[in-house]
């Protein structure tokens, strides 16, 4: 937050919370004993999944310099307009009403799987899935095309795999075609990791290129002072002017 301009980390912290959250209203899901409780806790997940899913945007949009700011929008949109109706309509977003909890095995526990009514409002907020999902294909194509082809594989590549099987699971689970439970934080997990793992190659090479940078810098002394050479440097944003001893 101290660093201006670094939006994209600010973003990938931000998404890194929210998955955190998310992944723990999940988890209460899963343990739930009854039915209402099962519905707080996914109304909570929406609220948890809102900024999650606004900040994945902006970070593609910001990070891989690619894409349309008006779908950034849209995504914002109707993700918003989906937190609105999960707490304005039904139980939540995804049920009208939870008639009962039946119990699945997943990993090794039994686990709580809801069942009733579902909510149709919740085609809204697969849409902001969907156009998240284009964003980010679109994002990945033009950064291909423009060479950044590390940044375009690790981050568009790697969240366009772990976006579709786990948003895919996620929509079916959700309309009774799969009858495991919600994980959906696992697929922004693997989003997470992948974007951790790019800005922390970012930050090694920023160290690099400064160690570079001291040791030219340290040359150029030297050759000065051999020189018996006088430099000066002005600062002309801070309207500064540095000189060396020599000068």
């Amino acid at each position: 937050l101290r660093t201006s301009g670094a939006w994209p980390n600010q973003l990938s912290a931000v998404m890194a919370i929210c998955t955190a959250l998310f992944g723990l209203a999940e988890l209460a899901m899963m343990r739930a004993e009854t039915p209402e409780q099962y519905g707080i806790y996914l109304k909570w997940a929406h609220a948890a999944a809102w900024p999650l899913i606004m900040s994945f945007a902006g970070f593609v949009h910001l990070y891989l310099q690619a894409g349309s700011r008006t779908l950034v929008w849209a995504i914002c949109g109707v993700r918003t307009l989906s937190l609105l109706l999960n707490f304005g309509t039904g139980v939540n977003l995804n049920f009208l009403r939870i008639d009962h909890l039946r119990h699945t095995p997943f990993l090794g526990e039994s686990v709580a799987v809801a069942e009733g009514a579902r909510n149709p409002w919740m085609l809204v907020g697969q849409l902001s899935l969907l156009l998240l999902l284009v964003q980010v294909v679109q994002a990945t194509v033009v950064s291909w095309h423009r060479k950044k082809r590390r940044r375009a594989l690790v981050i568009g590549g790697s969240s366009i795999f772990f976006m579709v099987f786990g948003i895919g699971y996620t929509v079916l689970a959700l309309w009774g075609v799969l009858s495991g439970p919600l994980v959906g934080s696992l697929a922004f997990l693997g989003v997470v990791a992948a974007m951790g793992f790019e800005l922390s190659g970012d930050v090694f090479r920023t160290e690099q290129l400064s160690r570079d940078l001291r040791e030219s810098e340290v040359q150029l002394a030297l050759a000065a002072d051999a020189g018996r050479l006088g430099i000066w440097v002005r600062d002309l944003v801070r309207d500064e002017i540095r000189v060396s001893e020599t000068w």
